[in-house]
């Protein structure tokens, strides 16, 4: 197959960010997928919206490939992420463990402590800025923590995620200067690591990059190149996804107090409502594979090397597979969502990302209950990743 263009994966999210509505997506992709779980919304340009589709895409021996799909600033594939079966599984073995619901489990006390150290600083104040000052410490926060990292570099991760994730986002359109960010912001990923990897080895300690030094993949020990491609992956999927989410979750809670009410009213439901928010929010909502062979979809003769856009937003609203899907019910069972992603790549520190979110519900419905969007708020937000901004909030 060709490669791609080094441009490919800016201009494509520029180009969705106007053809999709970021800002009100279930009824837009409702309508868009009316007619057929596929569309083809540019030329040589897929994207798939219903489960069936993405289940065709994302089977194990489905013929797409992600290694090449994705450049936003790494220079080569993300491991395991962008890697496909059977290489993928050999790497995402290594990896499943430290991210297991049992390895959660034992750290759950520590991420209660840093959510309630967050809100601490401005519970009494009345008002903050949900997204600077909960959303974004609070993963980072924790990231930092299971990869034995200084709590002082938050802020250096987080600049990198930022560029990786939103060059230029409100200050230019220019797409090479957006991949010129987006590389920048890779290569500094890169460097961190780089340097974090010869400090472990001079003097390893209790953490996930010192792990990485005591394993092995084909009976020999991991390159320092495969270990800044998994460190790559897990900043970029540690960090701005579950900032994102939330700042999704108290926006439709703000807009919808009645939902806010059911969590204060019985915190036991809070698990379950996460699923549902997940469902209908989706705040990551593209994943992208590119055909290796002529093959169909749902029917529509798709080429080799042609790209297929998967949104998962839409299949999270499929009516075949969820009753009433249009309607969000915190009571919903089962809720078979793939905010995670589908198939052998289905995101690999989901079981981590729950524990945050519920976690943070739980803890500030039991101290700041009576909770408003402050007005005059800006909810906006653009693809790939659905962040608000400035989410401001008000008790």
């Amino acid at each position: 197959m060709d490669k791609l263009s080094p441009t490919w994966f800016a201009e494509t999210m520029g180009f969705l960010t106007g053809y999709l509505d970021p800002n009100n997506p279930q009824p837009d992709v409702q309508k868009k997928f009316a007619e057929s779980g596929i569309i083809q919304p540019q030329d040589g340009l897929f994207m798939v919206g219903s489960r069936e589709g993405i289940t065709q895409v994302c089977g194990r021996d489905a013929a797409f490939s992600s290694e090449e799909a994705i450049r936003i600033g790494n220079i080569r594939p993300q491991i395991p992420m962008h890697l496909d079966p059977p290489e993928h599984a050999k790497y995402r073995k290594l990896l499943d463990h430290l991210f297991s619901p049992k390895q959660m489990t034992g750290v759950e006390d520590e991420i209660v402590n840093r959510a309630n150290s967050l809100i601490d600083a401005f519970q009494d104040r009345g008002e903050c800025n949900f997204t600077n000052e909960f959303a974004e410490p609070y993963p980072g926060m924790i990231f930092l923590d299971l990869m034995g990292l200084p709590q002082s570099d938050r802020l250096t991760l987080q600049s990198m995620v930022d560029a990786i994730f939103h060059p230029g986002e409100g200050v230019t359109t220019d797409i090479d200067e957006i991949a010129r960010i987006q590389n920048e912001g890779g290569q500094r990923v890169y460097d961190y690591f780089e340097q974090v990897i010869a400090d472990r080895r001079k003097k390893p300690s209790d953490d996930v990059v010192s792990g990485f030094l005591e394993v092995e993949v084909d009976d020999r020990p991991l390159t320092t190149e495969e270990m800044l491609d998994m460190c790559f992956t897990l900043l970029v999927g540690g960090l701005d996804t579950v900032k994102a989410t939330l700042t999704a979750f108290m926006a439709f809670l703000g807009r919808n107090p009645s939902y806010r009410d059911q969590l204060v009213a019985d915190p036991t439901t809070i698990p379950q409502a996460t699923e549902e928010m997940l469902r209908w929010e989706t705040p990551t909502t593209l994943f992208i594979r590119r055909s290796t062979a002529n093959q169909e979809v749902l029917g529509c003769p798709v080429k080799e090397g042609q790209m297929v856009i998967l949104n998962n937003a839409a299949a999270n609203l499929d009516p075949d597979v969820f009753p009433d899907p249009m309607t969000v019910d915190f009571s919903r069972k089962p809720n078979r969502h793939i905010a995670f992603g589908a198939g052998v790549h289905r995101c690999l520190g989901s079981h981590l990302a729950r524990r945050e979110l519920n976690v943070a519900m739980q803890e500030w419905h039991r101290r700041i209950p009576n909770w408003s969007l402050k007005p005059g708020t800006n909810l906006s937000s653009m693809l790939p990743i659905r962040n608000i901004d400035n989410l401001e909030l008000i008790w």
